[in-house]
């Protein structure tokens, strides 16, 4: 692991060129080439206003070799930021005031632009504030980030001779980037059961749209294999549990069992070596069952103990520990069957490498009040799964849940990562998808 302080021109100054496969932080242009250079390749954005880690697609892997901030480290500070070269490349110039000549290198010579922020910012044709303008605006959904090429603002050949904030155009564009938009990931273990085994799988749910994935356990197959079919397919794996230990026997994990810590950590460990095997950024750390022999307090002190160790190890490997609430309906018997409970713990620990796994139905059927209950929790959560209640059917089958209006809800509470479809469908698993378009998602 190698920790930025900053933006770094050249990775292999650190020994660290061609070998980033996860970032962790708040935002970053990652590069094929040092010096953002023309000739660099932009590999990937990752911007988000809370610290948070990511794993990159594997089409990504190893070919990053120059990193520096998205416009301006704090993407809520209101900047303009612009490029020589387009695709964010090339020299920069941070602009947090009027300019009315812009800098001789950057006159008629800027390529790109980043916004970031929810202030407005005018570029015009010439100097002084004359000739041609147009105003670059947050979104009206609030967004934060914005990029923009001077074609697509009606500027080309990179005239822009002086800028100024606020917005003085009647030409007003806003970035289609300014929020990441939430995509769907199938759940594994429950969709696409009729192609049959893990791997075939796989293969269902990208021949259906998918681009990203997630599943409970895929321990029965042997890492190397399950990762050589991600890269195949070129699927993204957003999410497993951890090891659970013996399935047939009842065990759901071990995090939450008193005299079984030994087994939470060789569990553990095993899951790690599958997280990062896969590219996978999450793991959902499975409480277990209630012993018969132990109160809840002794339950709950074994949790926060083995969720501390957790965290220790996982932040050492740029993964994001999750832990969720489960239904007693559904899973009789397991012990965080509590979303306060798990508030309590996350907050107390208070690590950006433990989040809360906000799986809507299973909220549903704990406590409901589900729009209040998503504002309240926002900001602990690291994912979200859906289902529709009481059957766990697809979204847009008939039951309780009104997920149109939900996802409204998500983001407008500011969630912008993967959902999880952890449905079993009614019917089979490609005919299930009617409610992505309905509820305004894509794969």
């Amino acid at each position: 692991m190698f920790t930025l302080t900053g933006p770094h021109h050249n990775l292999a100054d650190e020994g660290f060129n061609d070998v980033t496969r996860s970032i962790c932080g708040v935002e970053w242009f990652l590069y094929e080439d040092k010096d953002y250079t023309k000739h660099s390749k932009f590999v990937h954005t990752f911007a988000s206003a809370t610290y948070a880690c990511e794993n990159l697609d594997s089409s990504q892997w190893d070919k990053v070799s120059s990193v520096r901030y998205a416009g301006v480290e704090d993407i809520t500070f209101p900047t303009l930021t612009m490029y020589h070269d387009a695709n964010q490349c090339g020299a920069e110039l941070l602009v947090l005031r009027d300019m009315d000549a812009l800098l001789s290198d950057f006159n008629d010579d800027a390529s790109s632009f980043v916004v970031t922020g929810n202030s407005s910012w005018t570029v015009y044709h010439d100097i002084g504030f004359g000739g041609g303008k147009a105003c670059l605006g947050p979104s009206s959904n609030g967004g934060w980030y914005g990029i923009w090429t001077p074609e697509e603002i009606g500027m080309p050949n990179d005239q822009v001779s002086s800028v100024r904030k606020g917005c003085f155009a009647d030409k007003v564009f806003t970035s289609h980037q300014q929020r990441i938009e939430m995509k769907v990931a199938a759940n594994l273990s429950f969709m696409f059961g009729e192609a049959g085994g893990l791997l075939a799988r796989y293969k269902a749910a990208k021949e259906a749209g998918f681009q990203a994935v997630e599943c409970a356990f895929p321990y029965t197959v042997p890492s190397e294999e399950v990762a050589s079919t991600l890269k195949e397919l070129e699927l993204k794996q957003v999410l497993i549990n951890s090891d659970p230990g013996n399935l047939q026997a009842g065990e759901l994990g071990f995090a939450a069992l008193p005299g079984k810590e030994i087994n939470f950590r060789e569990s553990l460990e095993r899951s790690i070596q599958y997280a990062k095997a896969l590219g996978c950024g999450k793991l959902h750390i499975m409480s277990g069952r209630r012993s018969k022999d132990h109160d809840e307090r002794t339950h709950l002190a074994t949790l926060e103990a083995n969720l501390n160790h957790a965290v220790s190890r996982l932040s050492a490997e740029n993964i994001i520990g999750l832990i969720e609430p489960l239904n007693p309906v559904s899973t009789p018997g397991y012990f965080l069957n509590s979303f306060e409970t798990a508030q309590s713990l996350i907050e107390k620990i208070n690590s950006p490498h433990l989040r809360l796994q906000l799986d809507i139905f299973h909220m549903q059927m704990i406590c409901g009040n589900v729009t209040n209950n998503i504002k309240k929790l926002m900001p602990i959560v690291g994912h979200v799964q859906v289902a529709q209640a009481p059957h766990r059917h697809e979204p847009s089958c008939s039951g309780e849940l009104d997920y149109p209006y939900i996802f409204s809800v998500l983001r407008e509470a500011g969630y912008e990562d993967y959902v999880g479809a952890e449905y079993s469908p009614s019917t089979n698993s490609a005919n299930s998808l009617q409610w992505l378009e309905k509820c305004q998602l894509q794969f």
